[in-house]
């Protein structure tokens, strides 16, 4: 028997629905909808969904195994899908080790790369730090510039030797 998650699956790609959660256009009424009926079969398909709801249906995907070419469309279908019930790290477990655990496994890879790059942006952007890279920049180009300074006076002095001109 084939599992009803993966039914859910092969016809948002068959009908080409769109699963992106915040379209502005449709907001993935047709996939959304088939969801909300999918996990009535195991409570009340109302927001947000039980845990039972949702451990059934890691169940359910840990069994999914995209058909040959069709593993961007699962993945964005499964994306889509995690987006709309948030995943549960305490479940992970239910997946296995299963294709829709990788999909889930990349994109919390993904999240905190970046969180760690907005980190790092609000620190390399925070006013104090700021302040601090301008001055120390100030401080090297104005050593940079005594330094120049030095040099054209010592060759000045030096042409002035060589040509015997008081400076």
């Amino acid at each position: 028997m084939i599992n009803p998650l993966e039914l859910l699956f092969r016809r948002t790609v068959r009908e080409r629905w769109c699963t992106g959660i915040q379209c502005t256009t449709c907001g993935s009424f047709m996939f959304r909808d088939a969801l909300a009926r999918y996990l009535k079969r195991y409570g009340p398909a109302e927001w947000p969904f039980s845990n039972y709801q949702i451990k059934r249906m890691y169940r359910d995907l840990a069994e999914i195994d995209p058909p040959p070419g069709q593993g961007s469309k699962y993945e964005e279908i499964l994306k889509g899908l995690f987006k709309v019930v948030s995943p549960s790290p305490h479940l992970d477990d239910e997946l296995g080790d299963s294709w829709a655990r990788d999909v889930l496994s990349s994109m919390r890879d993904r999240y905190q790369r970046r969180l760690e790059a907005r980190r790092i942006h609000d620190l390399a952007n925070d006013p104090n730090e700021v302040a601090k890279r301008r001055a120390e920049k100030k401080a090297k180009r104005t050593e940079e510039h005594k330094k120049r300074m030095e040099l054209q006076r010592l060759k000045a002095l030096e042409w002035h030797k060589r040509n015997k001109v008081n400076p």
